[in-house]
């Protein structure tokens, strides 16, 4: 290579070399904005609306209204911030919630901010050492610079000196001092959902972290994550919820929740009727179930008390299979009347039966109930605030509130017209199944739930369903022809 062909060449690339250094060093990255997530963060949430336009099968008229609902813009893009660019939020241990995305294009963002003032949606803002500051609808403090924009609040009175300063610093803070370093945020990187989160299940209100440390039998939740997705498609939407365990310890008391709730195996599907308002479903064992039951004082007391007319130990026991429980309408649930409602649960033996006679006998004694015979296998225990039947039908335990509901040997002829029996192939194998029909929702119900803004007339059923011991998943199945992102979002079709 001669001398002319060689220096040519090297200073192509120290050109190029200097060019690329250049644009590295003063171009923002484009996850440059992500960096003001605070580093103590216990919630985060990504939200990516063009993949969720995209999910949901939105129009371009429909994107734009959502847009402009979303950012109180009337072209419902030119809005200076990123809308190609996830947003996320978050919120802290100390309950400071925030909400951040990318700005690319400074000015007309100033631009909205001053229409927004304009219409009485934005207070005026101010610039302070780079950073422009505006209050937006009275109580949401917002900070922006070339590259951010960060919103915090609730900002009402001495709350918004706090979250300034605290602003202030998030919006200089490095990337290795943010909470891009945290677990939650490389665990929500791996989930590819347009609406996604993962919250430490330690955050969750007390009570709630009682209720889940009691079903599944947890230790303290501070080594357990929450994974969370929302996706859309045609008429449906789903929120899956996994359990994210950080040790062994964790993994394994999650593991044992499948030694509680077993795989559904579907016997009793067809005694679920057609018009079911509700019909929830798992399969335990027997033994298991009243050991769980001695240990909450009140259903202890409980079976004491019906232990002196009959041997509810014994018939508890016998249960081995799925257990269901199914109402017929939900009028009951408004109402100081109860609502017809039945348990079923499939029986590993009918050998307590033997023990009928005693309970007769001993029921006329107590003089507290009434028991009566109206088969070998059927009973009625009257109370003096209810009558229950109950008994058995082929292999099949059942009390109910409501003769109507009580089931054949073989199964209601008419269940394979239900949706329940429909999704029979999707409840199998399941640990948990539950669907509520909304059509079945009382008036009353249904106007106040209209009256929230919840587009109750436009659901069909709702579903939650339990297809592993660590996951969950809620699904809202809109009527037919129904686009349920764009209903809920947009309030119409």
């Amino acid at each position: 290579m001669n001398k002319k062909l060689f220096y040519a060449v090297g200073g192509t690339l120290f050109v190029a070399a200097a060019i690329f250094i250049l644009l590295l060093t003063h171009s923002p990255r484009v996850d440059a904005y992500a960096h003001v997530i605070p580093e103590d963060v216990k919630a985060l949430a990504r939200i990516d609306l063009r993949q969720f336009v995209d999910e949901a099968q939105l129009s371009a008229s429909d994107e734009l209204r959502l847009m402009h609902r979303l950012l109180f813009s009337d072209d419902g893009r030119e809005t200076g911030l990123d809308i190609a660019r996830p947003v996320y939020a978050f919120a802290t241990n100390d309950g400071d919630l925030g909400i951040v995305a990318r700005v690319d294009d400074p000015d007309r963002l100033d631009e909205h901010l001053q229409t927004l003032h304009a219409t009485g949606k934005a207070g005026a803002s101010t610039t302070q050492r780079d950073i422009t500051w505006t209050v937006i609808q009275g109580q949401w403090l917002m900070a922006h610079d070339d590259d951010k924009a960060l919103v915090m609040g609730p900002a009402i009175g001495s709350a918004q000196d706090y979250l300034h300063n605290l602003m202030a610093k998030l919006m200089q803070q490095e990337r290795d001092a943010s909470g891009m370093m945290s677990q939650l945020y490389i665990e929500l990187g791996q989930r590819q959902a347009p609406v996604a989160a993962v919250v430490a299940a330690d955050m969750l209100p007390k009570e709630v972290q009682t209720d889940i440390r009691s079903f599944a039998n947890l230790p303290s939740l501070q080594n357990l994550h929450l994974g969370i997705e929302l996706h859309t498609k045609d008429n449906t939407v789903s929120l899956d919820i996994d359990m994210l365990p950080a040790d062994a310890k964790m993994q394994d008391a999650i593991a044992k929740i499948g030694d509680w709730l077993r795989p559904i195996d579907g016997k009793l599907i067809d005694n679920c009727s057609p018009d079911a308002a509700l019909w929830l479903c798992t399969n335990i064992d027997g033994n298991r179930l009243l050991s769980e039951m001695r240990n909450v004082q009140d259903l202890r007391m409980m079976l004491i008390m019906l232990n002196t007319v009959a041997d509810v130990d014994a018939i508890v026991k016998a249960i081995d299979g799925d257990i269901a429980i199914e109402m017929d309408d939900a009028d009951g649930l408004l109402t100081a009347d109860l609502p017809h409602i039945m348990l079923t649960a499939h029986l590993r033996d009918t050998d307590f039966l033997s023990e009928a006679n005693y309970w007769l006998q001993t029921a006329s004694k107590t003089g507290m109930f009434a028991i009566s015979a109206t088969s070998p296998t059927d009973f009625v225990l009257d109370t003096q605030d209810m009558k229950l039947l109950f008994g058995v039908s082929g292999q099949t335990l059942y009390l109910t509130n409501s003769g109507d509901m009580k089931p054949d040997t073989d199964g209601r002829t008419d269940a394979i017209q239900g949706f329940v029996a429909q999704r029979a192939d999707d409840i199998r194998g399941k640990r948990l199944f539950a669907t509520l029909k909304t059509e079945s929702l009382p008036e009353s119900m249904r106007q106040a739930a209209a009256a929230a803004g919840v587009p109750v007339d436009a659901v069909d059923c709702v579903e939650l369903t339990m297809p592993g011991v660590d996951k969950l998943t809620l699904r809202i199945t809109a009527r037919d022809g129904r686009n349920i992102a764009r209903t809920i979002l947009l309030g119409n079709e």
